[in-house]
């Protein structure tokens, strides 16, 4: 197969269209062409061509994860790659690859968001399951990292969380049983599901003066 012609595209920097003799072939980045020395009038045969594009996509792909998506989930590696334009054969590659070397732990990324949500947002289990699942965290595995997060620990949680709150609420309140409702609905919105939030509110001093 010939390259018949080599065009710079208009809208992606450090892009290029490959020609052969029967039209439009191929996109593929700048630095492909000159690492492979592809250059117009030249034959090339067309596996060939396939491999070394791939190979060094692969390349790419894996550059791009390890500098700027560790610490995400499979599900969220994959869509970020998605949407740079890797082929399904590269994704799955670098997918290979991050596994391999142990970089793909979702339990893990499961438990850090967890304690961070826990200890430092104050955060209950229903806005803990909510973050999981916006990272791609899988739903097995979301269910085994809330089932490490025992009553006395999100009490706790809820209990700082209501103390950073309740003044402010009793200033804005007309009357006690206002001002235990504002804290109430506080506590759900944090994620604390109604038992805790319940439990927490009831063991409460409401003076209201």
């Amino acid at each position: 197969m010939k390259i018949v012609k080599i065009e710079e595209q208009k809208r992606r920097k450090n892009r290029y269209n490959l020609y052969n003799e029967d039209g439009y072939f191929m996109g593929i980045d700048a630095y492909i062409v000159k690492k492979y020395n592809i250059e117009e009038g030249k034959e090339y045969n067309e596996e060939q061509l396939t491999e070394w594009i791939e190979t060094a996509q692969l390349e790419k792909a894996k550059d791009y994860v390890v500098t700027y998506l560790m610490g995400n989930t499979e599900q969220k590696i994959r869509q970020r790659l998605a949407q740079k334009e890797y082929t399904a054969t590269v994704i799955e590659n670098v997918i290979v690859f991050m596994d391999k070397y142990g970089y793909l732990d979702d339990k893990r990324i499961g438990k850090d968001v967890m304690r961070d949500a826990v200890s430092r947002q104050l955060e209950g289990r229903n806005k803990i399951k909510q973050k999981l699942f916006q990272k791609g965290v899988k739903q097995a595995d979301i269910e085994e990292t809330l089932a490490q997060l025992s009553e006395e620990e999100e009490e706790h949680a809820a209990h700082e969380a209501l103390l950073k709150k309740k003044d402010l609420y009793k200033t804005k309140a007309k009357s006690p049983y206002e001002w235990k409702a504002k804290c109430y609905q506080f506590l759900l919105r944090k994620g604390f599901p109604y038992t805790i939030a319940t439990n927490v509110i009831e063991r409460e001093e409401w003076t209201f003066s």
